[in-house]
């Protein structure tokens, strides 16, 4: 499948969680995201996403993924080393 985009970004987490929102809308999230996260790996809303995450370290990082329909699943050597290059 083609992949669209890819987007990394550093990020905080502060009291286990950490939100992805779509900046162009001003429509509240309700806890949708937030209910739904729970037990989860992530929740989403229509246009929020909550993860809950360790606190620490309290600065990490973020790959967002954008494909155009179901990605194939990642190889494992290469979801082990960084962009699939060793080092």
């Amino acid at each position: 499948m083609k992949l669209l985009a890819v987007q990394r970004v550093a990020l905080s987490v502060d009291f286990n969680l950490f939100h992805a929102r779509d900046v162009w809308c001003d429509a509240g999230d309700d806890n949708e995201s937030y209910q739904d996260a729970q037990g989860r790996v992530a929740g989403a809303s229509t246009y929020q996403i909550s993860v809950p995450a360790s606190s620490y370290p309290p600065r990490t990082g973020l790959e967002l993924r954008v494909w155009a329909g179901e990605p194939e699943p990642d190889d494992p050597v290469r979801a082990a080393t960084r962009d699939g290059r060793d080092g």
